[in-house]
């Protein structure tokens, strides 16, 4: 969960204090790749939908989980 959270935040914990801008979700469609992207400047996490993802739920989490594990992608 801390990889996640530093995905879409930039940081692995929560501040002290919270978000000045809470942590949300949006859903793509038109996304030109699969692999979720991230704005760390407004923790938002674009994650696409659609006929980019794989179609096998195992497939999926496993193509996620490789951009929220890597460090290339929490990086950008």
């Amino acid at each position: 969960l801390a990889k996640l959270m530093k995905f879409v935040t930039g940081s692995e914990a929560e501040p002290v204090l919270g978000y000045g801008i809470n942590p949300h979700i949006v859903f793509n469609p038109y996304a030109i790749a699969g692999l979720p992207t991230s704005n760390t400047c407004i923790n938002k996490l674009t994650l696409p939908v659609g006929d980019k993802v794989p179609q096998n739920p195992q497939k999926s989490y496993e193509f996620f989980d490789y951009a929220f594990n890597s460090d290339y992608f929490s990086s950008i």
